[in-house]
């Protein structure tokens, strides 16, 4: 691809992901001329998050994209129904069943039991117009973001990765394989890993981790023994849940100063494979590591 180095525009957004797409849809609403610069050449298929809270479902809903999402629900549940029954962790004498009540929902793993909800709570109440779009992964949203932004006239230039940047003190020449362009701002919305802020010289130390995710793409005997639901156990909690083309995303926390084995993970291959003909699942698991606090 290539960019005039004359080309000027008022902003340009680092990555294509959901934050790096509604600012650039917010930014062209206010008049602004913007574009966004992804690194990847296609979107990302790896499988993410797998739901949007209700704050983020009133924002699409504030411009206009409240159907769409609606729509990206309607099919999730038609395809893999909801995430409604507990379950036993397998191991005998170390699981422990969830009440058997309606699933609302977690906040870190923890469940919330709607069977305790106040539904009648005035903050409850006032925020249930959006309540059918919440079901939207990650992959969906971005392609929904994808289409608003679009719409609104700006280009995504996809392959593009940013090299080099240079404070020219009425804006910023950002260098990239494709050529250099210059821009009035530049903003990193590329993720953990930015390479805005690393060529910006930006410190973000952050903290220790307190978990340790792996994630790995395995083969299951008998993935229709899988149940669906939560399960807890001395070493930790799973979840497994039925998805879109026959997927059955499985996640593991391990308790404090614990490890997990992943003994039956098979290297190589994508992060995600849409492949319902066959028991590939993608697996995550984690473990806590100790900290100070």
């Amino acid at each position: 691809m290539n960019m005039n180095v004359n080309q000027d525009v008022d902003v340009t957004v680092v990555g294509a992901g959901p934050v790096g797409l509604v600012l650039a849809a917010e930014l062209a609403l206010t008049g602004a001329t913007v574009q966004v610069l992804e690194r990847r050449a296609e979107p990302d298929e790896a499988m993410k998050a797998q739901s949007i809270n209700m704050p983020t479902a009133e924002a699409l809903d504030r411009r206009g994209l409240l159907p769409a999402a609606e729509k990206v629900q309607r099919e999730m549940l038609e395809r893999v129904g909801s995430f409604t029954r507990m379950v036993d962790d397998r191991t005998p004498g170390e699981g422990r069943r969830a009440p058997d009540s309606r699933f609302t929902g977690h906040f870190a793993g923890m469940v919330l039991d709607a069977d305790l909800v106040d539904w009648s709570d005035p903050d409850l109440a006032a925020h249930t117009a959006a309540d059918g779009a919440r079901l939207v992964p990650q992959r969906e949203l971005e392609e929904l973001l994808a289409d608003h932004v679009a719409r609104l006239g700006v280009p995504v230039r996809r392959g593009v990765e940013v090299t080099t940047l240079e404070d020219t003190g009425d804006g910023v020449l950002v260098g990239t394989a494709a050529g250099a362009v210059r821009t009035g701002w530049l903003v990193g919305c590329d993720g953990g890993h930015s390479a805005v802020r690393r060529l910006a010289g930006i410190d973000f130390p952050g903290t220790d981790p307190e978990l340790t995710g792996h994630l790995a793409v395995v083969d299951i005997a008998d993935p229709e023994k899988l149940a669906n639901g939560w399960a807890w156990s001395t070493r930790g909690r799973t979840a497994t849940g039925r998805s879109p083309g026959g997927w059955s995303p499985w996640s593991s926390t391990a308790l404090p100063q614990t490890s997990p084995t992943l003994g039956f993970a098979r290297a190589g291959g994508p992060p995600w494979r849409r492949s319902p003909s066959r028991s590939c699942r993608p697996v995550c698991a984690g473990s806590r590591a100790p900290t100070s606090r």
